[in-house]
């Protein structure tokens, strides 16, 4: 009887090992939060801009600026955004630098910045 159960229990695991898919690569990020006006150096090497998310609205003057900068807001411009609208702005572009965000004037949008 045990052997019957061996048996079929190893069958088993033979089939369900060959019918099963691997899993799907999926990338994960690391991620900001920035709710002040500052310069908020993301990352100071080179690495993909993914997503940013404005959370909560800013004022009508803020302004969020996306660098290729290691340690400044300056050099490359790699996105400008306009905080007074919600949503996600996805960019998977490449940073040869870093990333460094500059938000400014009025009152601070909330946002998240996704990088790997």
């Amino acid at each position: 009887m045990f052997r019957k159960f061996a048996l079929a229990a190893a069958l088993f695991c033979a089939a369900s090992s060959a019918l099963a898919l691997p899993s799907p690569s999926v990338p994960t990020y690391n991620y900001a939060h920035i709710s002040t006006n500052a310069t908020t150096v993301v990352d100071n090497r080179p690495g993909v801009l993914g997503t940013i998310c404005v959370n909560t609205k800013g004022a009508s003057a803020n302004v969020l600026a996306v660098y290729d900068n290691a340690s400044a807001a300056s050099g490359t411009v790699i996105a400008t955004l306009d905080t007074t609208s919600l949503g996600c702005y996805t960019y998977n572009v490449t940073a040869k630098l870093g990333i460094t965000v500059l938000t400014a004037t009025g009152t601070a949008a909330d946002v998240t910045v996704a990088w790997r």
